[in-house]
């Protein structure tokens, strides 16, 4: 086992004090979701853990012997917080109802999944006589016009295909084998990939990485509530180890797969492009050489891309362009409302626009504000090229972009936060040893 990072010989380590730091911070998650014998169970199988952990930092085995109980500490931790923890929330769903301890994004994609196996196209289907229709009555609460409005998922389905087709066999299994179906269960498959590709792409910083990108509080909600950004972090992820070790072919790819599940890829996945380009650069390699070899290290990115999309467009084009672009760019009567923490609720009490429904130019604000950021992150890219730098440049054009959209929910954090998880730890392995383009 290669060394873990920052440990240390003289008093409880850095890492350490994350497991303990994000496993409080996850229980008190679990407090505010699931009944008190769930919760304390899962609190009293964490603390024996994080005090063994703290004890071998403080004793005096040998490196070796901490290191071995720190990992098989961390492991624990998430098998417990993330796995069992999700499985009570799945399991509390079935003994209440189907809109209950779940998200309405992970109901809206089980539908879809029927929909999809009943040969029918979920984006020109309603959802009013599902069990969406049920989750909180049906209804949002718009605190800036203190007023209830309908949940815009009954209407449309923003999701992109990829992550419902995808979900499709374990939906077809799962019914089969169980007599139901709940989409955590796929969720779960892409937390564990998270897991080990976060292991297999770090050396020095494996221990922290896995507790940044596995067990913060973010991630460990957004999986026990079941929204999407978990399975399209997984594959942005590979993409990133793929990156790392200059398999262009296959992390353009698996950049297509990601691109297909959530629209937050599209945000993340020009800087790992760029970032290849600009290895290319740095060795010496002319502006159109570069460019065309390029082109060949990314061409299945939009191909496959396409071959996935395309279908669903032409099923319905009026159907998909209204639900992927035009309800969450604010162009229906049925669009989601402004909400969120995002600069658009600021504006909307300012009475810009004058209520939560109207439309506003937020892709103008986008254009101007986010546009600048972009290139000079990418200016900044081409110049000094690191893996780390693009991950960095990534979140923070991520976060900017999200900040300044109609709507900015909570859950939208989780992906700008892991990229500068990871940009922080790979930064200090490239400092240690710094990359050279093959």
């Amino acid at each position: 086992m290669p060394a873990v990072a920052n440990s240390s010989d003289n008093g409880i380590s850095p890492e350490t004090l994350l497991l303990f730091l994000f496993g409080a911070l996850d229980i008190g998650i679990l407090r505010n979701l699931l009944p008190l014998p769930l919760w304390i169970t899962i609190a009293n199988l964490f603390w024996p853990i994080a005090l063994g952990c703290l004890i071998a930092d403080l004793s005096p085995l040998s490196v070796h012997a901490r290191r071995r109980i720190k990992t098989a500490g961390v492991a624990l931790a998430i098998f417990v917080l993330a796995g069992i923890g999700t499985m009570s929330m799945i399991g509390m769903r079935r003994m209440t109802a189907p809109q209950q301890y779940v998200h309405d994004n992970a109901i809206l994609v089980e539908e879809g999944i029927k929909q999809l196996i009943s040969g029918r196209n979920f984006y020109a289907a309603d959802f009013r006589g599902t069990a969406l229709a049920t989750w909180q009555d049906g209804k949002f609460f718009d605190a800036t016009s203190n007023t209830w409005f309908d949940n815009p998922a009954l209407d449309h389905y923003i999701t992109l295909p990829f992550y419902t087709a995808a979900s499709v066999p374990f939906g077809w299994v799962s019914a089969r084998l169980l007599g139901w179906y709940d989409q955590r269960f796929v969720d779960l498959a892409v937390y564990a990939v998270i897991c080990f590709v976060t292991y297999a792409l770090l050396r020095r910083g494996r221990f922290v990485g896995l507790l940044l990108l596995a067990l913060n509080p973010l991630q460990v909600h957004a999986l026990l509530v079941g929204t999407s950004d978990t399975f399209v972090l997984a594959f942005l992820l590979i993409s990133i180890w793929l990156v790392a070790r200059q398999r262009w072919m296959l992390a353009s790819i698996v950049m297509a797969l990601a691109a297909a599940s959530k629209q937050t890829a599209w945000l993340a996945i020009p800087f790992l492009l760029c970032y290849g380009y600009a290895l290319l650069r740095s060795v010496g390699l002319p502006f159109r050489s570069a460019i065309a070899r390029c082109f060949r290290q990314f061409w299945l990115l939009p191909v496959v891309f396409l071959a996935i999309v395309t279908p669903f467009f032409l099923w319905n084009p009026q159907a998909f362009i209204d639900d992927v672009y035009r309800y969450p760019a604010g162009l229906l009567p049925t669009s989601f409302p402004i909400f969120g923490e995002g600069l658009s609720v600021f504006l909307q009490l300012l009475g810009f626009p004058a209520t939560p429904r109207s439309y506003f130019p937020y892709g103008l604000l986008e254009i101007l504000i986010a546009g600048p950021v972009f290139g000079v992150l990418i200016f900044w890219l081409v110049r000094r090229p690191s893996l780390s730098r693009a991950l960095g440049s990534a979140g923070v054009f991520l976060l900017t972009f999200l900040w300044l959209s109609r709507f900015f929910n909570e859950n939208y954090i989780t992906m700008p936060l892991a990229l500068f998880c990871l940009a922080v730890v790979m930064a200090n392995e490239e400092t240690a040893a710094p990359e050279t383009a093959g």
